[in-house]
């Protein structure tokens, strides 16, 4: 009996052992939480083992780590069917949540969730643009575009296609600054731009690459910082510069009809007189962040490129037909009151830039600023009626009279600027002249009808209705 009883014994122990090597071994859950749609792992969530039908559900909780990992084994331990809970975090919803596992001792079951954000994805924004090249319109394929972070650490680079057209997409918001490599043998209007992108804004900035010898195009402030300062490229003589300041004085602020007077632009002093060279240099240097500031330095460099030959008065400006000559005395109208916007028609006109139709009125007086006191206003040599009906489908009625004999044209073009039709072009007699426009073709829509007799331009608004 004692002999059977250590024997029995030395079984049961036996048996324990075994007992405990089998079952040491916890099942676990493990897995990742993602959130879509790129599967990004999700830091910070929690996820339980639970038994809702127990009165103390929860028996494992772990919250996921920078890799969107966690593991949970269940404490107590009993032989049953669980569910594993990701507690969702708030603005966020869950492709499956709660799901039934059946757990042993030794199982390891791994159970992967995917969280959705409800709140719409952030609009990503875009910059792009145009590297010119003088003589204009020309374009320069293959320049090397980089874009740089706030730090100016570069990010991305691209090249020009043979439109000269660069492209950077998919960027989120935030500050960027936009860099070209400038090829041997050529200066730049400007670089290193500086932008500040929100979402979904599509953000256009053009660049405009020239050889030092060339003149006969629109400069831009940084153009004439060169002239002024003697950078190497500068293609005008100091005399040169200040004999500019004083046609900008005798051509403008002069004019006998729609006087450009400006202090700091077109004039200086008591009496007033023209800008000194120093002077000019003085405001095109000054890179303070005033807005006024800043309007003026661009528009003193219109009336440079105005002086100088490099920008015609009749150039058209915007998409609705607008002159340099209109933009010059609107630009003045409001740069008092209006700095910002004054600022932003004079840059597009010294970069070479196409304005919106309406950002300057039509109605602005269209003058042609001579040499000195010689300038005389351009008196409308015609009278363009209103369109008759207006709005108008399909057909409307255009009609002018004529005070002379000559040259008349008269074209419609859409809102982009795009000719439709060319109704009449060549010699006209003295006398009033009427015109049908059909637009049985054409889409419902703003259009413009432009006039122009020997120096004279006027436009007509129009709206197709369907």
């Amino acid at each position: 009996m004692r002999k059977f009883t250590l024997i029995g014994f030395a079984i049961l122990f036996l048996g324990v052992g075994l007992t405990n090597n089998v079952f040491a071994q916890y099942p676990e859950v493990y897995g990742t939480v993602y959130l879509l749609p790129d599967s990004i792992p999700m830091e910070g969530v929690v996820v339980q083992l639970i038994k809702p039908d127990n009165i103390s559900p929860i028996f494992g909780e772990d919250t996921t780590d920078v890799n969107g990992s966690y593991s949970v084994t269940p404490s107590p331990f009993m032989l049953a069917h669980y569910q594993v809970h990701v507690e969702v975090p708030e603005g966020y919803s869950i492709q499956e949540n709660d799901v039934s596992v059946r757990l042993r001792y030794g199982t390891v079951v791994e159970v992967n969730f995917y969280l959705e954000s409800n709140s719409p994805p952030p609009l990503l924004a875009e910059i792009q643009g145009t590297v010119f090249v003088v003589p204009l319109p020309n374009v320069m394929e293959g320049v090397t575009v980089n874009l740089l972070d706030e730090t100016q650490t570069l990010l991305q680079t691209t090249a020009t296609n043979q439109d000269g057209f660069y492209s950077f997409s998919n960027l989120p918001a935030g500050d960027y600054y936009v860099q070209v490599i400038v090829p041997p043998d050529y200066t730049i209007d400007q670089n290193n731009v500086f932008e500040t992108l929100v979402e979904g804004e599509l953000s256009v900035i053009n660049f405009t690459l020239y050889t030092p010898s060339y003149a006969g195009y629109a400069g831009s402030v940084w153009f004439w910082r060169i002239q002024f300062n003697g950078y190497s490229g500068a293609i005008y003589t100091p005399e040169q510069l200040t004999q500019f300041t004083q046609d900008i004085f005798d051509t403008f602020y002069l004019h006998p009809g729609y006087p450009i007077q400006v202090q700091g632009v077109t004039y200086e002093g008591n009496p007033p007189r023209a800008l000194t060279f120093s002077e000019a240099q003085s405001l095109l240097n000054n890179n303070e962040p005033e807005v006024l500031t800043r309007a003026k330095r661009q528009y003193l460099c219109v009336l440079l490129n105005v002086v100088s030959g490099q920008l015609a008065q009749t150039d058209w400006v915007s998409f609705d037909q607008a002159t340099a000559s209109q933009g010059i005395i609107y630009v003045e109208e409001i740069l008092e009151v209006v700095p910002n916007q004054a600022k932003i028609i004079s840059w597009s006109m010294n970069n070479g830039n196409t304005l919106p139709a309406g950002i300057i009125p039509l109605s602005t007086p269209f003058v042609i600023y001579g040499d000195g006191l010689e300038a005389q206003l351009a008196v409308s040599e015609f009278e363009f009626r209103t369109p008759y009906p207006n709005p108008f489908n399909p057909r409307t009625t255009l009609q002018f009279t004529m005070a002379q004999s000559g040259e008349a044209q008269l074209t419609v073009y859409d809102v982009r600027g795009r000719e439709v039709e060319n109704i009449v072009s060549g010699f006209l007699s003295s006398g009033t002249h009427s015109f049908v426009f059909e637009a049985n073709n054409l889409s419902a829509g703003v259009y413009f009808a432009r006039l122009i007799v020997g120096n004279n331009i006027q436009t007509q608004k129009m709206l197709l209705v369907k």
